[in-house]
């Protein structure tokens, strides 16, 4: 079962100011776990290395077709600590 720390500390590598006031974990899905964290930022960890490279075409689309604006961060893909 994944641990809710290893996806933290993947969050703090990529966000390190951001202030973490809440953090809502759903690892229940099939192919990805789900961070929510303070009800506004949505990070997903696949589980299966195929999925990794499925979601950053799922991610250019979404900010080269969004029509709010998204996060200015890049996206940042890495292992999920936890795969299977």
């Amino acid at each position: 079962m994944p641990r809710l720390e290893d996806y933290l500390h993947s969050f703090r590598l990529v966000y390190p100011d951001h202030t973490l006031e809440s953090v809502e974990f759903n690892h229940q899905g099939q192919n990805n776990d789900v961070l929510v964290v303070n009800g506004e930022l949505v990070l997903r960890f696949p589980r299966y290395a195929q999925r990794i490279e499925e979601l950053k075409v799922v991610v250019f689309w979404v900010i080269n077709a969004a029509t709010t604006p998204v996060s200015p961060k890049k996206p940042a893909f890495f292992p999920n600590p936890n795969r299977r």
